[in-house]
């Protein structure tokens, strides 16, 4: 799937059977990013609006809780990443096949990048932590 040197298609193979799988990790890409959305949202808004917000363990218990999943769903986006990418690569041998010149399948050719992901959760992710950290030092004397 990572090789350069992929296999062969086979004879058999159907671009339209490669594009469906494609458009389906994207739908699933889709979900996930709707998950975090939610879920940092969430998380943020409760670090910062926290009725009980002089309990350190509280505080403590939220913000392990959203790095938790925020590691998981990282891991999860990665993968679904690869595979979107192991999906393009295949199209765009599919395209170097005689008589495939589609725009659109050229375009689904085009791997998205792994570094944007990361660095789209890196920054939301700081900023939730950092929500976290205020208030926890807020209510210690640390």
């Amino acid at each position: 799937m990572g090789s350069k040197a992929a296999l062969p298609l086979p004879a058999d193979f159907q671009v339209k059977d490669v594009v469906s799988l494609y458009c389906a990790l994207n739908a699933a890409m889709n979900q996930l990013w709707a998950m975090y959305v939610v879920a940092t949202f969430t998380a943020g808004a409760f670090a910062v609006t926290a009725t009980n917000a002089n309990s350190r363990i509280l505080l403590l218990a939220g913000g392990i809780g959203f790095l938790a999943f925020t590691i998981g769903h990282e891991m999860m986006v990665l993968a679904t990443l690869r595979a979107i990418r192991a999906a393009a690569g295949d199209i765009g041998r599919a395209e170097e096949r005689p008589g495939g010149s589609a725009a659109s399948l050229a375009r689904l050719a085009r791997p998205p990048t792994l570094l944007g992901a990361v660095a789209v959760h890196a920054v939301i992710d700081g900023c939730v932590v950092a929500a976290y950290l205020v208030l926890i030092f807020r209510v210690t004397d640390w």
